[in-house]
Formats: C-alpha cells, sequence, structure tokens
C-alpha cells in the first residue's frame, strides 16, 4: 500500500476534479483555498461557491477528524447545537473531507462538520463525487441548489464560532481576505479579485457581460484580438 497522501494534495485533486467537471458543463464556482495561510483559522481550509456557498476542512484520514476537537474550546459543539442559525448553518454550509486509501487508489470523502464533531470521527459521508456533481448541475429558477449558503451568512457564521476557538478569546483580529474568482468568455480564463464575496460576484457577472457585448463589437468589426487571460 502506497504512503498517506497528504491533505493538501487530497484538497488540490477535489478542485481539480471540480474544475474539470465544472468546465465539462460549463459552470464555473469561484473557489478560495486559504490553507497554510493566515486566513485558514477564521475561514478553513477552502471556501467555495458563488450565491450558495461553503466551507471545507481536509483531512488524510477520517481518523484525523478527532483532531478537530483540540481547535476548539469546551462546549463547541454544545453551542453548534443549540444555536439555530448557527446548526442550520453548518448543516447546510460547513463541511469536512478526508481520504480513504487502498493500495492504488484514494477515495475521498465529505461530512457535515458538526457531524462529524458529534460521532468523534466516525461521521456518516457521502463521495467527493457526489458533491462535486451536486455543485455543478443545473438549477432550475423555481429551485435553488440545495447545498451551501448565501455568502454573508456563512461568513458570519465563521466569524461567530470563532469565540470557541482555543487560543482566540474574543473572535477578533485576523486578516481580510481577497477573493477570487476564474472568469470564462470567449474561450479566456481571468483572475477576477474582489474585497468581499459579494463584491466578487457582482464583479463577476459585470464583467462577462460587458466582454460578452465587446466580443460581440471585434465580431461585428472582424477583430480577432483576444482578451488578456492569465
Amino acid at each position: 500500500m502506497a504512503s498517506i497522501a497528504y491533505e493538501n494534495q487530497l484538497l488540490g485533486a477535489f478542485i481539480y476534479a471540480l474544475g474539470y467537471e465544472g468546465g465539462r458543463k460549463g459552470r464555473t464556482l469561484p473557489v478560495n483555498l486559504f490553507q497554510q495561510t493566515p486566513l485558514d483559522r477564521s475561514l478553513g481550509d477552502v471556501v467555495l461557491g458563488a450565491q450558495q456557498c461553503m466551507a471545507i476542512e481536509f483531512k488524510r484520514r477520517q481518523a484525523d477528524i478527532r483532531g478537530e476537537r483540540k481547535k476548539w474550546k469546551s462546549g463547541f459543539p454544545e453551542a453548534l447545537m443549540d444555536i439555530s442559525d448557527w446548526r442550520n448553518t453548518s448543516l447546510l454550509g460547513h463541511f469536512i473531507c478526508f481520504g480513504e486509501h487502498a493500495a492504488t487508489r484514494v477515495n475521498l470523502h465529505f461530512a457535515q462538520y458538526l457531524s462529524a464533531f458529534e460521532l468523534d470521527g466516525k461521521a456518516d459521508s457521502f463521495s467527493a463525487s457526489d458533491l462535486i456533481k451536486l455543485l455543478t448541475r443545473e438549477t432550475s429558477p423555481d429551485k435553488g441548489p440545495s447545498w451551501g449558503v448565501p455568502p454573508q451568512v456563512l461568513l458570519t457564521y465563521l466569524e461567530h464560532i470563532r469565540t470557541f476557538r482555543v487560543g482566540d478569546s474574543d473572535g477578533s483580529g485576523g486578516h481580510a481576505a481577497t477573493w477570487l474568482t476564474v472568469s470564462a468568455v470567449d474561450g479566456q480564463f481571468q483572475l477576477l479579485a474582489a474585497p468581499s464575496l459579494d463584491a466578487l460576484l457582482e464583479r463577476d457577472a459585470t464583467t462577462y457581460a460587458n466582454e460578452q457585448g465587446t466580443s460581440a463589437q471585434e465580431t461585428d468589426d472582424e477583430h480577432d484580438t483576444p482578451s488578456p487571460g492569465f
């Protein structure tokens, strides 16, 4: 059996798979990786999503979920259960991912962060493939996605639960985040940046609309200059 992969390898593989499937279906999502940055203490390893978002922590294996307990003060699981806004946000928008290693492959599994915490690492889980399909599926106008919460709801929740962080008495401080998304227009990819998730979504929509109009005008004028990518 091969050695156990590191959690950042699992995280990278998940983001690659999500991008591959999103590109295949023509659906892109902002994915912001904060692991091993000053922001991972307040925002977690990854925050992904647009109008609906989720925060994800990554672990090498299921047994390592137990280590999450060391990050939190006594009473944290009970607070998640007792404060209705926290509980609802946690169930829809806070997840943990871990690897299941075999001889020649690794399966990725996701579980709700609250469930994993309560059950001491023995959480009910589902496959990363199922989550990726859910994240990239088309949703009808009258039926929104069944996962995630609005950006500001998620960020408020993450800010509030920091009061239970070991070594963080009041949840204050931290660093301001720059939020990124990939915008794809006419086969070209651009990185858009904004100081908040809400501003990022507005900038992405405006950029797409403007560049679609520019693209149409350039086609009429028989210009064939690609937009700058990265």
